[in-house]
């Protein structure tokens, strides 16, 4: 899979039409077209009704009826994305919305933050930045703008009421142009004809074309290009309107960050990217990746100029993400033997529907084996609509008959990093969550539930976990319940590699990468008003 994903990262460089650049005859402001959407095209994000990289992974020929359902698929996906993101313009474009309800700075400027719905904490905090964001206005009185997005799979606009959002920064102008651009661009890449294109996407003797041309239908339709044209001038305008000399971003991979890196660019306003998981150093160098990395360690740093990331955009901080986990490497507290299970979006958003759950059931039914233990699971934020999908775990426990505890999105990182001190082990799908609960002192199962190495292969490597291959035979059972039994008996096998790969891979875990980062922004905002 992870092949696939390599080549169409960069699949349009070099490549024309005629004789023009593809990635010149298909661009935003001089930024490739494709650019903006490589990050949707891979296998653990692209929506899993239109996704076909197992089938690219195993050559198999697409089916008349498989194509009939990818093309109805396709015109689902699409209406849905578009109704939703036409309601955030609309909703917010209402007049109370249009002069972003912000304190008054006058003519300062400002250090961008971007954030979304499923950031915001509940106690109105945001998740992984709001001490870097206190630190900038109180040690270094800079003036922070957090501005907000809901992703594009959200409905939850709504609670960003009282928030800049960057829907706020369309207008009727904007909208305008972003209709001849989408028009424009449109005809252009519909003028490309379909053996063209096989040609273009194909790797060795396998055009990858028959298989995408759906998944294209939705992000290079007419309507999903007006609305990157949009959000890029919004993202231009935010900018510009606010003053902006600086932006941090936690992500790379949505359009909203694509955007503001892009317009960021445009200006020549400098974008900090936050480190925020442990596989983002397997993730290759886009030429137009033109942004700064803060990142953990040497080692990452290592990685990233192995996959091609220029040594001057990485900035070594340490791990911000675990500046609150210092106060949670203590002892296990409680006598009971404990189980705390997270799921992982990559599970739902690749595998999804029926087959996921039956799985969940199954994992369930093994865990159920093991006497005299409680669990616990805790859903992903990214999961949607999160009622329904708590409820669907639910009926898995039901059906197994299993006592589960169930917690949504609402709890706070403290709330989630007892959780880790009161389990004594801790199953997972494949994720940084995995090395927090290691960082507490905890055992992590790993769970190898999709064909996705990214998600597990570290642990491997490393020897710091079981991973177990989990599909539906009686030795794979009983290899969970085998490894779940070792890590509540306290079996040690794992312990001195994981220390290694923590010091590693993350540096010294001190508490004070926010700091580190705080004074980069600074750095970075005073050069740009030289």
């Amino acid at each position: 899979m992870e092949a696939v994903d390599y080549f169409l990262k960069n699949w349009t460089g070099n490549k024309k039409i005629g004789d023009v650049m593809l990635d010149e005859l298909l661009s935003l402001d001089g930024v490739p077209l494709w650019w903006f959407f490589e990050r949707i095209f891979v296998y653990h994000i692209l929506p899993r009704q239109i996704n076909t990289f197992e089938e690219i992974e195993k050559r198999e020929k697409l089916s008349p009826f498989k194509k009939i359902k990818l093309k109805a698929s396709a015109q689902i996906i699409k209406k849905m994305i578009i109704s939703n993101e036409n309601k955030k313009l609309k909703y917010f474009g209402n007049k109370k919305f249009k002069s972003p309800d912000h304190k008054p700075t006058g003519d300062q400027n400002k250090v961008l933050f971007l954030s979304y719905t499923n950031h915001i904490l509940p106690n109105g905090d945001l998740f992984r930045i709001q001490k870097i964001i206190n630190e900038v206005k109180e040690k270094h009185f800079l003036e922070p703008f957090v501005l907000f997005a809901d992703t594009l799979s959200s409905r939850n606009y709504k609670k960003l009421n009282d928030k800049n959002t960057i829907y706020q920064y369309s207008d009727n102008d904007i909208n305008k142009k972003a209709k001849t651009f989408s028009n424009d661009m449109y005809e252009k890449w519909k003028s490309i004809s379909d053996s063209k294109k096989e040609e273009l996407l194909t790797k060795g003797d396998l055009s990858y074309w028959p298989y995408l041309k759906h998944a294209f239908e939705v992000f290079y339709s007419k309507e999903f290009l007006e609305l990157l044209y949009i959000y890029y001038e919004s993202a231009k305008k935010t900018i510009i309107s606010e003053k902006i000399k600086v932006v941090v971003l936690t992500s790379q991979n949505g359009i909203f960050d694509k955007c503001i890196i892009a317009a960021a660019q445009e200006l020549n306003v400098p974008v900090l990217r936050l480190q925020h998981g442990i596989g983002e150093c397997l993730i290759p160098y886009h030429p137009f990746d033109k942004y700064y990395k803060l990142i953990f360690s040497e080692e990452v740093k290592r990685n990233l100029m192995n996959v091609g990331w220029p040594e001057e955009q990485l900035i070594i901080t340490g791990p911000i993400i675990f500046d609150e986990i210092n106060n949670y490497i203590l002892p296990k507290k409680n006598k009971e033997k404990n189980i705390f299970i997270a799921t992982a979006p990559l599970i739902t958003e690749s595998g999804g529907g029926k087959k996921y759950y039956q799985k969940i059931e199954s994992i369930m039914k093994d865990i159920k084996k093991i006497k005299n233990v409680k669990v616990i699971l805790k859903v992903h934020p990214a999961e949607h609509p999160i009622e329904k999908t708590i409820k669907k775990y639910r009926n898995c426990a039901r059906k197994v008959d299993l006592r589960v505890k169930i917690y949504g999105t609402d709890i706070s990182r403290k709330e989630f990093y007892q959780l880790f001190q009161w389990c004594d082990v801790f199953v997972n799908f494949g994720s940084t969550t995995a090395l927090e609960a290691m960082i507490i002192g905890r055992p992590a199962v790993t769970i190898k539930a999709i064909d996705f190495p990214a998600m597990y292969n570290w642990m491997e490597e490393n020897k710091i976990a079981p991973v177990i291959e989990y599909r539906n035979n009686k030795e794979e059972h009983e290899e969970l319940v085998s490894a779940i039994k070792k890590s509540l008996e306290g079996n040690s096998e794992f312990v001195e590699n994981i220390k290694e790969f923590i010091k590693k891979k993350c540096g010294i875990i001190e508490g004070n990468a926010y700091k580190k980062t705080s004074v980069i922004i600074k750095q970075f905002y005073k050069e740009q008003e030289k």
